[in-house]
């Protein structure tokens, strides 16, 4: 990219619509003073904003179906934790630690585990795994077909190797544990910030969850801290293109 022409490239957009101004930086970063084409506007991510709005039609049909699935359990003292860990299609997405530490979790921790997209034919290879270690409270299947957004909107923490739903869990508000050292130069702001915590043993991972879980709360905040909403400000964007084209 460091050989942009005047006119930009034919084949990539004029804008970009990014989630925040930490994309729009980037794309500045190899375009600035080169070209004048392929703009990054940060508008927030118009799809997560519509399932954070708790009075939207579609949060409201979905939430009224899986609400069931997250009521508490009434022989447990202490509150629910609920857990999402998002696997990744890598050689080993459930490694033998992890699974220790999903043995070794306390008994109010409850876990859900949800497959990526490319992982669906694995599903009953990672069952079969988590029956033959004795784990049979993980919810695999609801994790799996739920829309993310309506998961998200329930969880205390999220748990993953290298997946970027670290950034949709920010959104909701929901801090991450990171289990893979190369995911420390994935998610630089969300380390920073202590969003994400990076564990490697199960002894790192019960504590990061532990100290994750305190930090969860509802939030109304936005990736993109505009004082317009991301939603109108998308509208008029659009509306400028189509102008000028």
């Amino acid at each position: 990219w460091n050989a942009v022409p005047t006119n930009g490239y034919e084949l990539l957009p004029s804008h970009f619509l990014c989630w925040s101004d930490f994309e729009v930086k980037l794309i500045n970063k190899w375009r600035y003073g080169k070209t004048q084409n392929h703009h990054p506007i940060a508008i927030g991510n118009l799809t997560l904003e519509i399932w954070k709005n708790e009075h939207s039609k579609v949060f409201k049909d979905v939430n009224s179906k899986i609400s069931s699935l997250f009521q508490a359990d009434k022989n447990l003292v202490e509150p629910t934790i609920n857990i999402l860990f998002t696997l990744q299609p890598i050689n080993d997405p459930l490694p033998v630690w992890l699974i220790e530490s999903i043995q070794a979790s306390p008994k109010h921790w409850k876990w859900w585990m949800r497959l990526h997209p490319a992982m669906l034919s694995q599903s009953e290879s990672i069952d079969k795994i988590l029956h033959q270690n004795a784990i049979d409270d993980v919810n695999l299947q609801s994790a799996t077909e739920l829309p993310l957004p309506a998961l998200l909107a329930h969880m205390d923490v999220h748990v993953t190797q290298l997946s970027s739903v670290v950034l949709e869990a920010e959104f909701f508000n929901v801090p991450s544990v990171i289990t893979d050292d190369r995911a420390v130069q994935l998610f630089p702001k969300q380390i920073e910030s202590s969003m994400a915590l990076l564990a490697t043993n199960p002894k790192e991972l019960i504590e990061a969850i532990s100290q994750q879980s305190l930090k969860r709360k509802k939030s109304t905040t936005s990736l993109y801290k505009g004082k317009e909403s991301s939603i109108e400000k998308a509208k008029r964007i659009l509306s400028d293109i189509k102008k000028d084209s």
